[in-house]
C-alpha cells in the first residue's frame, strides 16, 4: 500500500451550533501539521466528535474555515462502532472500499492490510463471529485499506476492556504512526491520548475551545512506555488540564 502525500489541517476561527440555539463549538484555532497525529480530548458532549465531523466533511462549520494543504485529501474514518457488514466476512468487508474505487489489485491490498492487522487467520469469518476487539480491528483494516492521507477515529476502542484496548492502541502505534498520514482522533481516555499522540488537545466542556496543547516528544510507542515517569508525569498535567477546563479544582 502506497500512502500519499500527508496533508496539514487548519482550523481557523471554526464554531458551530445546532437548532440555531446550541453551541457546540466556539471559535477553534488549531493546526494539525502534515503527518502527525493529533488527539482531542475533552468532557463527554462537549463537541470533540463535531470538530472530526467538520474536518472529515461530515458537517459544515457555521463560521470559519478548514483548510488543507493537499486538496480533496483521501479521508478514512473509524467510528465508535465498528458498522461492519453482516452478511460479508472479515475479508469482504475490508475490501469494500476498494470495491467501490474498483481498485484492480483487490486481492493483493487486502492480503496485506489483513496481514497487518493480524487478521488472516480470520479473513473468512463473518463479523457474528468476532470478538470485539476482532471487530475493531477490522473496522481499521478497512479504514487504513485505500491508504488514506486523512485517517479521522472517533472513539473507536472506547467500548472494549482495558487489555483489548491497550493492545489495539498499540496496534494503532504500530500501523499509523510513522506512516505518510495525517491522523485526528477523539477521545475521553487520558492514558490512551498521551500513548497515541504526537500532540494532544485538551478541549472544554461545550461549547468546545481549545483550553491547553500538550505535545508527546517521545519515539517508538512500545508497551512498556506506560511504566515510564515520563508517562506517569505527562498523563498527570493533562488531567489537572482537564479538569481545569471544566472549572474543577486541581
Amino acid at each position: 500500500m502506497e500512502a500519499g502525500l500527508a496533508p496539514g489541517v487548519e482550523l481557523v476561527g471554526v464554531s458551530k451550533r445546532f437548532d440555531d440555539s446550541i453551541d457546540v463549538v466556539d471559535r477553534v484555532d488549531l493546526t494539525i501539521p502534515a503527518g502527525k497525529f493529533v488527539v482531542l480530548l475533552g468532557p463527554t458532549g462537549c463537541g470533540k466528535t463535531t470538530i472530526l465531523r467538520m474536518v472529515g466533511g461530515l458537517e459544515c462549520p457555521d463560521e470559519g474555515e478548514i483548510r488543507f494543504t493537499q486538496s480533496a485529501p483521501r479521508t478514512a474514518f473509524c467510528f465508535q462502532e465498528p458498522r461492519l457488514l453482516p452478511w460479508r466476512n472479515v475479508r469482504r468487508n475490508v475490501g469494500l472500499p476498494l470495491e467501490l474505487a474498483r481498485h484492480h489489485e483487490l486481492d493483493e491490498v487486502v492480503n496485506d492490510v489483513l496481514e497487518l492487522v493480524e487478521l488472516t487467520d480470520a479473513a473468512e469469518r463473518m463479523p457474528a463471529a468476532l470478538s470485539g476487539g476482532m471487530k475493531m480491528r477490522t473496522s481499521l483494516a478497512r479504514a487504513l485499506v485505500s491508504s488514506p492521507d486523512l485517517l479521522l477515529l472517533d472513539e473507536p476502542f472506547g467500548a472494549l476492556d482495558e487489555v483489548t484496548r491497550f493492545r489495539l492502541d498499540e496496534d494503532v502505534a504500530r500501523l499509523v504512526r510513522g506512516r505518510d498520514t495525517t491522523s485526528l482522533m477523539v477521545t475521553h481516555s487520558i492514558s490512551e491520548a498521551v500513548f497515541l499522540a504526537d500532540e494532544v488537545i485538551v478541549l472544554s466542556p461545550r461549547p468546545a475551545q481549545v483550553v491547553e496543547r500538550f505535545q508527546v516528544d517521545f519515539g517508538e510507542r512500545l508497551p512498556q512506555w506506560r511504566a515510564t515517569p515520563e508517562f506517569a508525569r505527562l498523563t498527570s498535567q493533562v488531567y489537572e488540564a482537564l479538569r481545569a477546563g471544566m472549572g474543577e479544582p486541581v
